[in-house]
């Protein structure tokens, strides 16, 4: 359908009452079984993604980004990660690997924050 004057599509999905949208994550996991997406079904949200492809990866990147930016060898100096939902645990466990591995000299201070009811 349509969205209404002055809606969008995507506040019409989010207004999907639970039983739509496990249904909508049912078809989409469907049609989309044999292509290289996968469906997360998560707080108020519906993320369909590449596999592979996801907060974490994207945290990495941008961590090791922003490191070959920095003068002189110098460390980012803080990273504050918040989330408030299942598809957001890549990101946390990414962090907490970096702040335990490799990049813990570089990474010296690193907080997460679950919002709300962890999933």
């Amino acid at each position: 359908t349509q969205p209404s004057a002055g809606t969008t599509a995507t506040q019409q999905i989010l207004n999907l009452p639970k039983k739509n949208a496990a249904q909508l994550v049912d078809h989409l996991r469907t049609v989309l079984s044999a292509s290289p997406a996968e469906v997360l079904n998560g707080n108020k949200v519906v993320e369909v993604r590449a596999r592979g492809i996801h907060k974490g990866a994207i945290v990495d990147r941008v961590i090791h980004e922003c490191s070959k930016q920095l003068p002189d060898g110098r460390a980012i100096d803080f990273v504050l990660c918040v989330g408030d939902d299942k598809t957001d645990e890549d990101m946390f466990t990414t962090l907490s690997s970096a702040a335990t591995g490799t990049l813990s000299s570089t990474l010296p201070n690193i907080v997460t924050c679950t919002i709300g009811v962890k999933p």
